[in-house]
């Protein structure tokens, strides 16, 4: 137990007995089981939605559509002619491609306090100032700009990027449908 509380779920113990004893031991072993799905299942969620999206729809029980007004900037990203990299590249290449491509941007994003609110085709979409409330999110916007142009120049040299930023106010919350909806800005 003193494991398991200080965040330890790779424990299990023996079920040696059939009695009560037995039952309550293999409760524990099921119980670790389900916090170490329910960790599995955070950290996936984090991953697609973005930790900070993630979190605040774990503590607040987002699930409600509408949103919040929110004054943000916003940073696009996509490849310039992807249609004739994709044409004139086996798909195994195309993959390689933009998952480099990705990689530089979700981490110049994520190191400038911006967040990736969805990625299309070969392009991406990052939001500075919602759902975290940042000081100045257009400077945050913009310098991610400048390096995400100097890394994408240096690291992936295979294709060009264009990159355009907004800023402005935003409503920011759950778009969609009551049985699937994203957590967006509008």
């Amino acid at each position: 137990l003193d494991r398991v509380a200080e965040g330890d779920l790779d424990v299990a113990i023996p079920v040696y007995d059939g009695s009560d004893v037995g039952l309550l031991q293999n409760g524990f072993n099921n119980m670790v089981a389900g916090l170490r799905e329910r960790e599995r299942i955070r950290d996936l969620f984090g991953r697609h939605v973005g930790a900070d999206v993630a979190a605040e729809a774990l503590d607040d029980d987002a699930d409600v559509l509408g949103g919040e007004t929110h004054t943000v900037a916003v940073l696009f990203v996509d490849i310039v002619a992807s249609t004739r990299l994709a044409a004139e590249n086996r798909p195994e290449v195309v993959v390689d491609v933009l998952n480099r491509f990705f990689d530089v941007v979700v981490s110049t994003v994520d190191a400038h306090h911006g967040w990736i609110n969805k990625f299309q085709g070969d392009a991406a979409l990052a939001v500075f100032g919602a759902p975290v409330t940042l000081d100045d999110p257009p400077g945050c916007a913009l310098a991610a700009a400048r390096a995400l142009a100097e890394r994408l120049r240096r690291e992936v040299t295979d294709c060009r990027a264009g990159i355009g930023v907004s800023y402005g106010t935003v409503v920011a919350g759950n778009i969609g449908a009551e049985a699937r909806f994203e957590y967006t800005v509008i």
